[in-house]
């Protein structure tokens, strides 16, 4: 990028949000329906969805001794502790609560998680760990004295999810803090296939880095607002990655899936091409290369007209989505944080429209009201093992993990059974939330 079309992206951004004000708003509009005062991003036409997913681990059932036998000796634990996230919020979607509400007299969905071995049930309380990287919560399962051949873990996760409106005029306007305050500081944390590699450590993010370089010719990134580097950034991520290289999953040898394939940012940024799971993760690189925090969000489309609970297997691995999530600071000081789905802007064109023009997916998304988010990381931000391929999952076991495991993940989606009066409970929940500001 030259300094003449760096100077020209700015002078269109300062243009844009001083002198362009938002179409007038219906409902989907920028202030929302019950509102005067307008946001930054808001949430509109909510969609209830129960996402159910499944991790099994089982004997590897193709493992064989020196002399060509059957491997089958099982599981033996002193401790077992699995994992699985419980995000809260993005966006686009608010979580159920993690215990039954006290109080509410009409049926009220709420998480549920239970741990199963052998097919017996032996833990339904998690134990829920905050204060994560990105804002991540972690639901914990523990059992103790095991022994057996296969784990599964089953969690239940209702979610109201969203469309989202974007008012760029106000996003323009918001600045750099001094310092960004929790969650979003801790999105700069090092994070798997971003900036480390899980096996070799910290990746050489000099792609990273000079990339950003040219598309700021230098410049410091922090001189224009960080909606602006934002969207400059978005749009030089879809001209540099091609996500053509795959779906992006692994599948175990008996067809099923098995999880999450990634090249890693760096890699996929110099290759050109990768998963849609690699593009998102060369958006948040950039992103936070140029001192702006970011943070993968990973759902599962449910799709138009899809209701029947469906698990993904091969036919249906354009289910799970990925997409960003960027910190600005609304008048109050609260976060807000707001949607890129540079996949979806790669698949409208190979090129980004004019920056003053309104670009869809970027913080106005259409499609997020059919995702349900439930990972802001491939693989657990803490101390835990999975198989194969990050899953979303780990476990911590001891005296040691096993080594000859197939892993599975499946996922399956319905519509959430709620009354009229829990839908407008709700509603009204979900005004005062917007109406406060969030974080």
């Amino acid at each position: 990028m030259t300094t003449a079309q760096w100077t020209g992206r700015l002078a269109a951004g300062i243009a844009l949000a001083l002198l362009s004000a938002p179409a007038p708003a219906q409902y989907g509009g920028q202030r929302g329906r019950d509102s005067e005062e307008p946001r930054i991003v808001a949430r509109v036409k909510p969609h209830e969805w129960t996402l159910t997913t499944r991790v099994n681990v089982r004997l590897d059932q193709f493992a064989r001794d020196a002399n060509g036998m059957p491997l089958t000796t099982g599981f033996k634990f002193d401790t077992v502790s699995v994992i699985f996230p419980l995000i809260p919020e993005t966006a686009s979607s608010i979580s159920a609560p993690i215990e039954p509400v006290e109080g509410v007299e009409r049926y009220r969905p709420y998480i549920k998680g239970r741990l199963m071995l052998n097919d017996a049930t032996v833990n339904e309380r998690p134990e829920v760990l905050s204060n994560y990287a990105a804002g991540a919560r972690l639901g914990k399962w523990t059992h103790r004295d095991w022994s057996g051949k296969e784990m599964t873990l089953e969690v239940t996760l209702p979610v109201t999810a969203y469309q989202t409106t974007f008012d760029e005029k106000l996003a323009m306007a918001a600045g750099w803090p001094d310092a960004w305050p929790e969650p979003a500081a801790s999105c700069m944390q090092p994070q798997y296939w971003i900036d480390l590699d899980p096996a070799k450590g910290p990746y050489d993010m000099t792609p990273i880095k000079e990339f950003v370089r040219r598309a700021t010719n230098g410049k410091d990134p922090k001189s224009v607002p960080p909606a602006m580097l934002a969207k400059v950034l978005a749009g030089e991520v879809l001209r540099a990655v091609n996500p053509s290289a795959g779906d992006g999953l692994n599948f175990n040898r008996t067809g099923e899936l098995e999880g999450i394939d990634l090249k890693g940012a760096p890699q996929t940024l110099l290759d050109g091409r990768g998963s849609e799971f690699d593009m998102a993760c060369v958006l948040v690189a950039a992103y936070r290369a140029a001192g702006l925090p970011a943070r993968t969000v990973i759902g599962y489309d449910v799709g138009e007209g899809k209701t029947g609970n469906r698990f993904l297997g091969k036919s249906g691995s354009a289910e799970l989505r990925a997409w960003v999530e960027f910190p600005l600071l609304d008048k109050d000081s609260k976060i807000v944080w707001v949607p890129v789905d540079v996949v979806r802007m790669r698949k409208s064109g190979s090129r980004p429209k004019p920056i003053a023009q309104r670009w869809p997916f970027f913080g106005e998304h259409d499609e997020l009201d059919r995702v349900i988010p439930f990972a802001f990381q491939f693989h657990p931000p803490t101390t835990v093992v999975a198989y194969g391929s990050p899953a979303f999952w780990g476990w911590l076991v001891t005296p040691k993990p096993p080594d000859r495991v197939m892993q599975t993940v499946r996922f399956g989606a319905i519509t959430t059974p709620t009354t009229a009066e829990e839908q407008k409970r709700r509603r009204e929940e979900e005004r005062q939330r917007q109406g406060g500001g969030r974080k």
